[in-house]
Formats: structure tokens, C-alpha cells, sequence
């Protein structure tokens, strides 16, 4: 090892540092951060660096320069990134192609080397994996180092051992005490500049605090006030501090000194003190409220107090202006007749007085009640039970919606329902929850009635055109077909049921008879019309239902019924529950798109026990189920209950309205019954209807649906001479019609005088009243209409018995309250005849 090359690297280090800690003083720069002048300046700073290290070198052999290039382009690689580093070696590169010599081509190598070595260790230092510091600088410079040995290699042998053993020492612990010193001076200037940057984020932070309008800060030595900030000198009206008066407890009112002495003791007591709400008033000025929090501290290096005040002025206002309106509230709602009421969750038990349970009409099915069959009950939107159930586990605090009942008494009302959870326990379930029931049926009701009136009104523009149109041809129609059934009914008794002549007559009765329950299911959709309560055979009126739905229903859709019970009687409008049939069957025809399976069921079943369904829930007692079920997609349970809501639908929104099921559910809730729905598992979708179930009364008028069917064995009519002749007012705008009403009931030993429209029927009674013991009036007819007619005769003091026909009565028989029968067309004329016979036999006549 030679001397003078190690004083030779030594100098070459000693360069190196200076060189660095000169750009560190210089600059500041943050590494790898610099603008383009920065980096230009510390490029050619460490280029110049290498130059003089080049001029410092030892030559050990002629062209055969030892020098620290090698550390000064690493470092600048490192610390200045390619940019830096490219800069720094392009004038090295210059200077050492000038010098030339045997060892130039390992000099070039050997800087390029070094500037690839560099960026591998900023790469290194820059990576996600922890490099120990010490290990990592003591491997920079032994690579640095490495570097020029390896390049050296090049040489001759005979050179390159006598190099080694001249420079390898002297190189390796040069490299090493310069970059060692270098990451020194790095780590210096970091933690220097770390300490200028959190010095101006403190700095930021308190101008920001001090200026702000609500924070007040004050500093005291011994009461006295050392420093007070604008802000809180704002707020008291002060322009500036007043050194001379500065006595805390000399400048507030004696209610806050207690306050704040007492305050100061607590604070000094304890460290650091709590923060506390105070109301703080000064001598002839406002009073305004705090949140203080104090803590010691040294400040002009002196013992002293900081106090951090924020306004909450505002916040009290708005807190004393809450607490007036929950009072408000608090009387409103014992003035307007709210209830309460509480549940132990825990325990699942639910507590509240008589008033609670009579409002609702609500039976518990068990003593004590229990909380969790009280909400199962309750008529909850999707939203709503979420939230109830979030409040009983303790994900939510509160809670205020609205809910429905049906009550014991079969009423629907409406509630809005407040609860809190109270009593938290340690897994954060709540313990205890009260709430509030407030009766908003009045108001929902209402809105209802709005909503329903909407619908009455969208629903009666769609169905305009059709109505229009059936209440035009229905009159006239039925009249043809009556007609066509009247004159096949006389062909056949004429015949004596000639098998040439029924064959042809009996499609002309088939198709007639069609025809008319086509025409009769056209007005079912067209017509306004009042529930018509009665006792009603559902067997035979799904029966006949499921007749028609095979003659409506696309030939790819199966259609199958089940009609297990012939007896099942129920109390309601015959009209309205087939309406109720169509529109389920309608909507699961819809279902199906690409055919399919509608299935429609008819069963009775006894509830024992409540239970909860779709519509609410289904209580004691026997009803008759009818169930419509398809192989559709079905519908996603979470919209179970919001298919009835009107307006709702799955339908494209050119493809229904919404309405056939909120339909469905009012007539259903007209007649007391219930609405299930269920997914099929892999089978589609079903809808389940709840009638109440009636006993069988053999005594009950014949169901509407038999009255208004041509009986099957009508088909002769019989002359009955042994009855006495019965005088009858017939008015009949239609000639045929007439003269086929004449001709029967003429054999059947019936006078009739004919009437063409409803005041030539006046003037005939007038002038006959004492031959006519019964009126058959046509309801449409020119000039005067059968029931105008009918008051008519009625006002002048005659009470005689009446028949209306009528193929399409609009709503002229609406709101009648006169004694009357209907027999609609086209009717079987034995019909119309036993109707008489019955009503004259009474005893009513004319008076």
C-alpha cells in the first residue's frame, strides 16, 4: 500500500464532502425533488467535483489514474436521480477520453459502472423492503470501490496485480469514509428539514386556531392575562388587550369569578384539567357560553396556564330553542291522544296501558304480550321492519315511521310509531325500548281517498274507449242474442226436438250463449258499479269463471282447475269476484310470455291460530281459499307486498298501469278477506285470496250467477192452462224482442199490452190500471227510460209490482231504492215466466 495514494483518496474523500455538504448548505434541496435548476446545479457540481478528483489522482502507472470518481458519480446517482447523474459523468467522460492513456477505456467503464451502480441503489433505497442504513451505506461504498477494482482487471496482468496492491486498502476505506460521511450529512439536512416542516404546519395550525372566530385563547400567570387572541377580544367587543387590565377575576361578574375559580382549582388539581361548558359574562359586557379546556405549560419561561376556549353560544341557543319545542311537542302529543308504550328486548315482552291496546284493537294472543309477535302482526313496510329490527339489535338508536293494523274488529288504521332504545347493554343490544302510537287514520284516510280518487280517474280513462263502446252495442247486442235464443227456444218446441232441427239450432244456442258471456265480461271492466252484497257459491262461480278463461287464454298457456268443495258459499258481489279471478288470471298470463301452466284451485280451510300474510293478518275463523298459481319467473319477495301498491308493476312501463291487483286487493278487503303470496320453489308464482266462509243456506235466494245463466232444460216452453191469465204491461223498444216476449208469454196464458218506450207505458197504465197487475219494463228505451217510467207511475199513488230487463243498464238502476227485480239478456223465457207467476201470486196489484 502506497502513502501517497491513500493521502491522495483521502483528498479525493475530503472533496467529496465538502462538495455535498456545500450543495446541502447551499440549497436546501430535498432530494430527488429538485426543479431542473436545482438538478443542473448539482450535476455539474459533482461533475466539477470528479474533475478535481481526476486532477488529485495518483497516476501508478503511466495512463493509470487512481482517483474517487467512482463514490462522487454513485453519489450523485443516489442522491440526484438519472437526471442528476447524467449530467455529472458527461463531462467526466470528456475530460478522461482528453487524458487518454493505457487505463482509459477502464476509466470510462468505471464511471458508467458507477452511475449504473448508483441508480441501483436509489431504486434499492426506494423500494418497499426495510435496508438496514449502516449495512446499506458500508455497501455502497465497498461497491463503489468494487467497481474500480473489477475494471482494473482489464489491464495486464503484470499491471493489474501491482495496482491492486498499491490502491485496494487505500480505495476501499476511502470509498467507505466518504459515502459513510456523505449519508451523514443527508440524514442531517432531512431531519433538518422535517423539523422546518412541522415547525410550519405548527405555525399554520395555531394562525389558523387563533384566528378563528369561535376559539378563544388566553394565557395566565397568577389570574393575570399574559396574552388573549384577537378573536376572543372580538367577541366581548375589544379592539385590542389592555395590559393594565388584566386581572381575570377582576374583569368578570361575581357569578362567573365563582365559575372560574372554581374552574382554576379543578384544573390545577388535576393535569390536564377536563373540558367543561361555562357560561362566562364580563363586567358591562354580553354573556357568552364556552366548551374550556386548560393546561399547563411554560411560556416566557415561566410557570403559566393555557386556556382553549370554543364558542358554543349558538349552540346553547339552539339547544334551549329544542328542549321549548320538545316541551311543545310533549303537550301536543298528550293533547292530541298519543299513547306509549315499552319492550324489553331481552325478555321479548311488551308493556303499555288499556288505551295502548284499544286503540289499536289489538287482542294479545298471550299474557304478557309479547313484543316480537306484536311487530309480526303489525302491517310493516320492507324499510320500516328493517328498522325495527336494526333498533333491536342495537344498529340504530331511534326510530319513527308509519305502520297499519287491522285490528280485532276488522278495521284498518293507521299509526305513526316513534321508538328509542334506552338501556344499552355491554354488547351494545339495547335493554329497553319506549315509544310513542299516534292514530293517523283520519289523515290516511284522506289520503287515500285522494289517492283512490286517482286512480279512479286514470283507471276510468283507460277504460273509456271500451265503455263507450260496450255501452253502446251492449244494449242492442243482447237483444239480438235474446232473440236468436228465444226463437231457437220455440224452433225446438215446435219441432218437438226434432233431431234435424237441434242439431242445427243447438250451435246457434251454444254460440249465442257465448256470446253473451263475452259481452257480459266486457261491461265487468266498463261499468262503475255499486257491491252488490249477497250470498255467492264460489264453487259454481269458479267453475263457470274457469269455463270462459279457456276461451280468453292464449292456446299455449294449460290451463287446470280444482274445485274441491261443491258448497262453498261466501258473502259478496258476484261481479266483483270474477273481476278479482280476472285479474289474477290476466296477471299470470302475463307471466308466461312463452305458454306455460295457470293453475286455479278452490279449497276451504279453518284458521285456529293466526297467522301472518301478505295483506296482514288472517285471524280466527273458516274461509274459502282460491288460489292462482303459474310456472312463471315468479317475483323477487322483496316486492311481495308492493305488488298491490297501485301504480306498481314489473311490466315495461308500455305494458300495464299497476292497477289490476290494487284492484284485486280493495274488492278483497270490500268482502273481509285476506291476499297471500308465495314463490313456488322452481314452479313459478301463486297468489292465494281468503273469502270468509258462509254455511250453506238452503233458503237463500238463488245465487246472481244462476239467475243470469240460460237454463240448460229451458228449452221447451209449456202452455199451463189449469194458472189463471195474468195481465201484464210490457215495454219493449225492440220489435223482435216484443213480439218474441209476446208470443211466449201468450203460450204460457200471459195477456200482455205492449209499450214501445217508457211514456207510452205511463199513458197505457193510465188508461188500463186496472187490467195490469205487473209491469216488465225494458231499462233502455227512446223518450223515457223503464226506471223514469216506473217513479213515474209510482208517484202517482199505483204500487205495483216490477221486472226490469235490460241487456246493459249503465248506472240507471244505481242508488234504486223502489222494490224491483232485474233479469238480464238475453234470458230464458221460462225464466221471465216463473219470475210473473211468483210476483203476481204475491198478492201485490195495482192500487
Amino acid at each position: 500500500m502506497r502513502i501517497d495514494v491513500f493521502k491522495a483518496l483521502i483528498e479525493n474523500s475530503t472533496l467529496l464532502v465538502v462538495a455535498f455538504l456545500f450543495l446541502a448548505r447551499f440549497s436546501r434541496w430535498k432530494v430527488s425533488r429538485g426543479s431542473t435548476s436545482s438538478m443542473l446545479i448539482q450535476g455539474l457540481v459533482f461533475a466539477f467535483c470528479g474533475i478535481l478528483a481526476i486532477l488529485f489522482s495518483v497516476e501508478v502507472l503511466p495512463g493509470v489514474l487512481i482517483d474517487m470518481r467512482t463514490p462522487i458519480v454513485v453519489v450523485a446517482a443516489l442522491t440526484g436521480g438519472p437526471v442528476v447523474g447524467t449530467i455529472t459523468i458527461v463531462p467526466l467522460l470528456i475530460y478522461r477520453i482528453l487524458i487518454g492513456g493505457a487505463g482509459m477505456v477502464a476509466g470510462i467503464g468505471i464511471i458508467l459502472s458507477a452511475l449504473l451502480f448508483g441508480l441501483l441503489l436509489r431504486l434499492a433505497e426506494k423500494s418497499r423492503f426495510e435496508v438496514s442504513g449502516i449495512l446499506f451505506q458500508l455497501f455502497a461504498g465497498l461497491g463503489s470501490a468494487a467497481i474500480y477494482l473489477v475494471w482494473i482487471l482489464i489491464l495486464p496482468k503484470s499491471f493489474s496485480m501491482h495496482v491492486y496492491n498499491a490502491v485496494s486498502i487505500p480505495l476501499c476505506v476511502a470509498s467507505v469514509v466518504s459515502i459513510l460521511a456523505v449519508f451523514f450529512i443527508r440524514t442531517r439536512e432531512q431531519a433538518h428539514q422535517t423539523l422546518l416542516n412541522s415547525l410550519t404546519e405548527i405555525n399554520d395550525l395555531y394562525e389558523e386556531i387563533s384566528l378563528d372566530e369561535n376559539i378563544g385563547i388566553v394565557i395566565l400567570q397568577s389570574n393575570q392575562i399574559v396574552y388573549v387572541n384577537q378573536s376572543l377580544l372580538a367577541k366581548y367587543g375589544f379592539s385590542r388587550f389592555d395590559e393594565k387590565n388584566s386581572d381575570l377575576l377582576q374583569i368578570v361578574d361575581a357569578d362567573t369569578r365563582i365559575r372560574v375559580e372554581n374552574f382554576l382549582n379543578q384544573t390545577f388539581s388535576t393535569s390536564p384539567g377536563e373540558s367543561v361548558p361555562m357560561k362566562i359574562s364580563l363586567k358591562n359586557r354580553p354573556s357568552l357560553h364556552f366548551l374550556v379546556h386548560a393546561r399547563k405549560l411554560l411560556y416566557r419561561g415561566k410557570e403559566s396556564l393555557l386556556i382553549v376556549s370554543v364558542d358554543i353560544s349558538e349552540l346553547v341557543r339552539t339547544q334551549k330553542a329544542l328542549q321549548n319545542r320538545l316541551d311543545q311537542l310533549q303537550l301536543t302529543l298528550e293533547a292530541s291522544g298519543a299513547v306509549r308504550w315499552k319492550a324489553s328486548v331481552a325478555e321479548d315482552l311488551l308493556t303499555a296501558n288499556r288505551e295502548f291496546f284499544d286503540i289499536l284493537a289489538y287482542s294479545p294472543l298471550e299474557e304478557p304480550p309479547r313484543f316480537s309477535h306484536w311487530l309480526l302482526e303489525l302491517s310493516l313496510s320492507d324499510e320500516m321492519r328493517q328498522n325495527m329490527d336494526d333498533i333491536c339489535s342495537g344498529r340504530i338508536k331511534s326510530v319513527f315511521g308509519e305502520i297499519c293494523y287491522y285490528g280485532d274488529d276488522f278495521v284498518t288504521r293507521w299509526f305513526n310509531i316513534g321508538a328509542i332504545a334506552n338501556r344499552i347493554g355491554p354488547d351494545g343490544i339495547p335493554l329497553e325500548i319506549t315509544g310513542i302510537l299516534f292514530d293517523t287514520t283520519i289523515i290516511k284516510e284522506k289520503e287515500l281517498s285522494l289517492m283512490r280518487e286517482e286512480i279512479e280517474d286514470i283507471q276510468s280513462q283507460k277504460m273509456e274507449a271500451i265503455g263507450r263502446l260496450a255501452g253502446g252495442v251492449a244494449h242492442d247486442f243482447n237483444n239480438l242474442l235474446h232473440v236468436i235464443l228465444g226463437y231457437c227456444d220455440i224452433l225446438n218446441r215446435v219441432s218437438d226436438n226434432d233431431p234435424v232441427i237441434t242439431d242445427v239450432s243447438i250451435p246457434i244456442v251454444e254460440a249465442a250463449e257465448k256470446g253473451r258471456e263475452l259481452v257480459k265480461q266486457l261491461l265487468l271492466f266498463s261499468r262503475e258499479k255499486k257491491p252488490q252484497l249477497r250470498s255467492v257459491n264460489l264453487s259454481m262461480l269458479t267453475g263457470n269463471f274457469s269455463k270462459l278463461l279457456s276461451r280468453i287464454i292464449e292456446d299455449n298457456i294449460v290451463i287446470s282447475t280444482e274445485i274441491h268443495s261443491d258448497d262453498a258459499w261466501t258473502f259478496g258481489d258476484p261481479g266483483q269476484i270474477e273481476q278479482v279471478l280476472m285479474n289474477l288470471c290476466v296477471n299470470a298470463r302475463d307471466a308466461l310470455p312463452h305458454g306455460g301452466k295457470i293453475s286455479v284451485a278452490l279449497d276451504e280451510i279453518s284458521v285456529t291460530k293466526p297467522f301472518s300474510v301478505t295483506s296482514g293478518l288472517l285471524k280466527y275463523g273458516n274461509y274459502i281459499t282460491i288460489t292462482v298459481a303459474d310456472t312463471g319467473p315468479g317475483i323477487p319477495e322483496s316486492k311481495h307486498r308492493s305488488i298491490f301498491e297501485p301504480f306498481f308493476s314489473t311490466k315495461a312501463l308500455d305494458e300495464g298501469t299497476g292497477l289490476g291487483l290494487a284492484t284485486v286487493l280493495g274488492i278483497v278487503r270490500e268482502h273481509s278477506g285476506y291476499i297471500n303470496v308465495t314463490n313456488r320453489v322452481e314452479t313459478g308464482f301463486e297468489i292465494k285470496v281468503y273469502f270468509p266462509r258462509l254455511k250453506t243456506d238452503p233458503h237463500s235466494p238463488a245465487p246472481l250467477e244462476e239467475s243470469e245463466t240460460v237454463a240448460e232444460n229451458s228449452t221447451h216452453l209449456k202452455t199451463q192452462p189449469h194458472l189463471r191469465t195474468v195481465c201484464i204491461l210490457l215495454a219493449e223498444d225492440d220489435p223482435q224482442v216484443m213480439n218474441l216476449a209476446v208470443e211466449g208469454l201468450g203460450a204460457a196464458g200471459i195477456k200482455v199490452l205492449r209499450a214501445t218506450n217508457g211514456r207510452e207505458a205511463v199513458e197505457l197504465f193510465k188508461n188500463k190500471k186496472d187490467d195490469i197487475e205487473m209491469l216488465v219494463f225494458d231499462v233502455m228505451m227512446p223518450e223515457m227510460n223503464g226506471p223514469d217510467a216506473y217513479r213515474m207511475i209510482l208517484s202517482n199513488g199505483y204500487n205495483i209490482p216490477v221486472v226490469f230487463t235490460t241487456g246493459y243498464a249503465g248506472d240507471r238502476l244505481t242508488g234504486m231504492e223502489e222494490a224491483h227485480e232485474v233479469i238480464s239478456k238475453p234470458y230464458a223465457m221460462n225464466d221471465l215466466i216463473a219470475t210473473i207467476r211468483r210476483m203476481t201470486n204475491s198478492g201485490n196489484g195495482a192500487k
